[in-house]
């Protein structure tokens, strides 16, 4: 159990995940921490290198946090050095055993300082809260096959869906932010389409994206405690729908 939920803790729990982890090509390493397979080896391998890409930014978002709190360097950049050769993506098919020495009881041990050392930036999703949002993605997606919506609509819609797909991927990297980045997104496009969303407002389907994304935001808001700040991802939302 972490005491703040922050960079540190989610990058702290993958890094503990990828230790417990047996013997086997790191890229294999790495899709069962994420819970990701492709086609085949190639498409995940591709998958993985997305993923590693979210980490190492989170990584580096630490790094300016801890910087920007006058934590002395020597106390973590070696570590956050041996974290950065095992996100290397020119590692992923070598083999495991050659790299986990990288991730030894101190460089763990840095992560966890700095998880104390931080703000508390966030509560945990409840992963019923995140199954529920997925359930919706998953019933508003097999609506959209055979909808009679025009196409600019329905592309807008797969989009949107796609948007909250990646931002529960993400929601271990990044936490509730990836939730919120998601909703900003969307909030931007449904702006510029409005003549068209507004049209078709008592569709099913839009009318099962608002209560979507209304869900998304109301799991953000809560994660991000944002009711200190009157609930701003579904205020934003809930003057859209009243515009449209």
């Amino acid at each position: 159990m972490y005491k703040h939920v922050n960079s540190a803790s989610r990058i702290h729990a993958l890094l503990t995940k990828a230790v417990e982890q047996p013997e086997k090509a790191i890229f294999r390493v790495w899709a069962d921490i994420f819970g990701i397979k492709g086609d085949d080896e190639a498409q995940t391998a591709q998958l993985v290198i997305v993923r590693l890409h979210w980490l190492h930014t989170e990584l580096q978002i630490l790094e300016k946090q801890v910087s920007a709190a006058k934590v002395s360097p020597h106390l973590y950049e070696s570590a956050f050095v041996r974290i950065n050769i095992i996100l290397n993506p020119l590692h992923l098919p070598a083999s495991w055993q050659g790299l986990r020495g990288n991730l030894s009881a101190d460089v763990l041990l840095a992560l966890a300082f700095c998880n104390e050392l931080l703000p508390d930036e966030e509560s945990l999703i409840d992963p019923k809260d995140l199954d529920a949002i997925a359930d919706e993605v998953a019933q508003l997606s097999t609506l959209l096959v055979d909808s009679t919506l025009p196409d600019h609509l329905k592309q807008l819609i797969a989009h949107h869906i796609e948007l909250i797909e990646e931002a529960l991927a993400q929601y271990q990297v990044f936490g509730a932010k990836a939730l919120r980045a998601a909703s900003r997104s969307a909030l931007g496009e449904i702006i510029e389409s409005k003549d068209i969303v507004g049209s078709a407002q008592q569709s099913d389907e839009v009318s099962r994206l608002g209560k979507l994304w209304a869900n998304v935001n109301r799991v953000a808001d809560t994660a991000l405690k944002a009711e200190r700040v009157a609930q701003l991802g579904q205020r934003a939302w809930g003057a859209i729908s009243t515009w449209l």
